[in-house]
């Protein structure tokens, strides 16, 4: 297979051996004729693209995030390439730059492939629900075909479903009406899909109509048996009515025999105790969970969430820190004072952790609040003590020392 690769000079065919290779898994001579196809035409976003695909089949997802970036980087203008890298953002849980990436190109075409689709699923999983609804409106106003349309009618109520106010009730019974409206649209399309069933389900029990949420679940379990979402739904529904609390356990436990590879399932399971106040018996099911799938990003987060609330503070952090690990959003970001010779001033350096998905303006805001609280001087320019800028980079964690308060460059 060398040889062909060696006797071609044309990228598209190339690109057409490599596609033939990566499907054969024969995956490092599909990566030599990607390569080969660069190095012939350096502008082509597809061969790009295409070794980012095989890096990622080769288990290199921080090689595939490095390519990508080189690409939009080398090729701005190329659509194509930005959207691979918004897709990899958003795999990868950073769905902020996900958004911003699908955002971009829904600005310079807007008739980009499903691009109003994409954005608005962005948008849903940042839980920006206006923009989720008018997104996902407009996409409905381009071509799609029936099951992707579905599709988008079950998120557009899911968008509506979430969008919620706890000071506006009637408000709030509007847009869950909408919900169902939008649900009973998408089964109209596609009547085989279990996601809007159980969403309509969810829909009532927001309503405070626990006994409609299950006439909806019955026929659906009937239908799809070995459905764990269906399930958790029917668990939900049941736990909000008296009486009822030994079924809705039982529904959870039904779940998780049915996909015991999905965390996701330990948390609902976990937060029926948290609903109850019974933080200690939530706490012993996460444990169970972590034990299953320690490599749980979201399951970390959400123990740490309810450690915190139990003031298990040093054990909280823990948990986060390593839900954000895991998911790969834990970034450092390191600051120091540049003095008027644009030089690092000596002994200023400090790392601060955060949430990759929190905009970097907020976190040097805190940093800011921080030199403030210390004693320092911040003009409305950022200037500090009236003659220091501030640097702030991202910083690999190989580079930090640790102390018992403070992170620090090296």
């Amino acid at each position: 297979m060398t040889k062909n690769i060696d006797s071609l000079t044309d990228p598209s065919q190339l690109l057409e051996l490599a596609e033939e290779l990566e499907d054969n898994d024969q995956l490092t001579e599909a990566l030599q004729a990607v390569e080969k196809a660069i190095k012939l035409d350096p502008q082509n976003g597809k061969a790009w693209c295409s070794k980012a695909s095989i890096l990622q089949d080769m288990d290199q997802p921080g090689e595939a995030f490095r390519v990508l970036t080189q690409a939009c980087k080398d090729l701005p203008n190329n659509l194509d390439c930005l959207f691979n890298l918004g897709a990899f953002l958003s795999e990868h849980g950073n769905v902020s730059q996900a958004c911003g990436c699908f955002d971009k190109i829904n600005k310079l075409d807007p008739n980009y492939p499903k691009i109003k689709v994409h954005l608005g699923n962005a948008f849903l999983k940042l839980a920006l629900w206006p923009q989720a609804i008018e997104c996902l409106g407009e996409a409905l106003q381009t071509e799609l075909g029936p099951m992707d349309k579905a599709r988008v009618l079950n998120h557009i109520g899911e968008a509506h479903m979430n969008n919620l106010d706890p000071e506006k009730p009637e408000e709030n019974k509007r847009e869950l009406e909408k919900a169902k409206e939008y649900f009973d649209q998408s089964l109209e399309l596609n009547p085989d899909d279990y996601i809007p069933v159980g969403n309509m389900a969810m829909t009532f029990c927001r309503l405070g109509e626990p006994e409609a949420a299950l006439k909806v679940l019955e026929p659906a379990l009937a239908k799809f048996p070995t459905q764990a979402r269906l399930y958790v739904m029917q668990g939900i529904t049941l736990s909000l009515i008296e009486g009822r609390q030994k079924e809705a356990l039982a529904a959870f436990d039904k779940a998780i025999e049915l996909a015991p590879d999905n965390p996701d399932l330990w948390f609902h399971k976990a937060h029926y105790y948290v609903r109850r106040q019974d933080f200690g018996q939530a706490a012993e099911i996460f444990e169970e969970g972590l034990r299953k799938h320690p490599e749980s990003g979201e399951l970390h987060l959400q123990y740490g969430s309810l450690l915190r609330h139990m003031q298990r503070i040093p054990e909280s952090v823990q948990h986060h820190r390593q839900g954000l690990k895991l998911l790969g959003r834990l970034v450092h970001w390191g600051f120091f004072f540049v003095d008027e010779n644009n030089k690092p001033v000596e002994g200023t350096n400090i790392a601060i952790e955060s949430d990759r998905l929190i905009p970097r303006e907020k976190i040097a805001e805190q940093y800011f609040k921080q030199l403030q609280a210390q004693g320092h001087t911040v003009d409305k320019d950022g200037k500090v003590d009236g003659k220091y800028r501030v640097g702030m980079t991202e910083v690999p964690e190989e580079r930090l020392t640790y102390s018992e308060n403070l992170r620090e460059l090296k």
